[in-house]
């Protein structure tokens, strides 16, 4: 059965996590085709997954639990060869709270912390794979950018959090408590 899914954007495929009904172990992440009905298997089981604007580029986020379950990698995937790049590893993290990319394809945002402690959230720029803590208040998930994007929305204890990225102010929007949802 499938438990995530991320549509690319646009609109004819989309990327799903797939679990084994009989051991329940997920098989890998697949690439449906709305229009032919295709499905072809795009790569092993990642924690988290987002299609590039365009299609090309698949962020991954993978905690590789078989050899170290406090680390996790962050990588993009080239969707058509499949070739992996690991664009950095974080050691003694080992929470995964989003990923989702920019609208023009230039960035990365993503949460990262530790269980049940403080989350990070760092950009990664495309161009120069360089990635930057824009964390103020370490405890940020379900990051989103707006369409434009120069802003990005997220979630802190369930209340509604935007951060402009050319001032990195944060702003919390009173009121919405429980009712954001990524």
């Amino acid at each position: 059965w499938v438990i995530h899914t991320r549509w690319m954007p646009d609109g004819e495929k989309a990327l799903m996590l797939i679990v084994d009904t009989m051991s329940f172990e997920p098989s890998g992440w697949w690439a449906v085709d709305v229009y032919t009905k295709s499905v072809n298997f795009i790569m092993s089981p990642v924690d988290d997954a987002a299609w590039s604007p365009d299609g090309r580029v698949i962020a991954v986020l993978y905690k590789d639990r078989a050899h170290n379950a406090n680390s996790i990698q962050l990588k993009l995937i080239d969707a058509e060869t499949k070739a992996e790049q690991v664009i950095k590893t974080y050691d003694d993290m080992n929470f995964i709270g989003g990923l989702s990319w920019s609208p023009d394809g230039k960035y990365v945002v993503f949460s990262l912390g530790k269980y049940q402690k403080s989350n990070n959230l760092f950009v990664l720029s495309i161009e120069t794979q360089q990635v930057i803590d824009i964390s103020e208040n370490d405890v940020g998930t379900y990051p989103a950018w707006s369409p434009k994007g120069n802003i990005i929305v997220f979630e802190v204890d369930k209340h509604l959090h935007l951060i402009r990225l050319d001032d990195k102010c944060e702003i919390e929007i009173p009121g919405l408590q429980n009712a954001w949802s990524p």
